[in-house]
């Protein structure tokens, strides 16, 4: 069964204004800073967003697990990092 996040602004950290129903061309917008792009943007970066903060949580899970086993080693990838605009609430 799938999830439902609201999307927020990542700075003012409040929802988004947006059409009921957003088409992929319809705008989204922070009503209180102003940041805005398409529905189709914004959730290609929340969903980028959600990816590495799995993948953050992913790596520091391994990294316990492998402190209590001294047979067992880790070595973390690299998670590449960016700064968001639109990020999932309570994640």
């Amino acid at each position: 069964m799938p999830e439902t996040h609201r999307v927020i602004c990542a700075a003012c950290q409040i929802d988004l204004t947006s059409p009921d129903d957003p088409r992929p061309a319809d705008i989204c917008s922070c009503p209180q800073c102003g940041v805005s792009d398409s529905f189709a943007n914004v959730l290609d970066e929340a969903k980028a967003y959600a990816t590495e903060l799995a993948a953050r949580q992913l790596a520091d899970h391994m990294k316990r697990i492998a402190s209590r086993n001294k047979g067992v080693t880790y070595t973390p990838g690299t998670i590449a990092t960016r700064d968001y605009r639109f990020i999932l609430r309570a994640l």
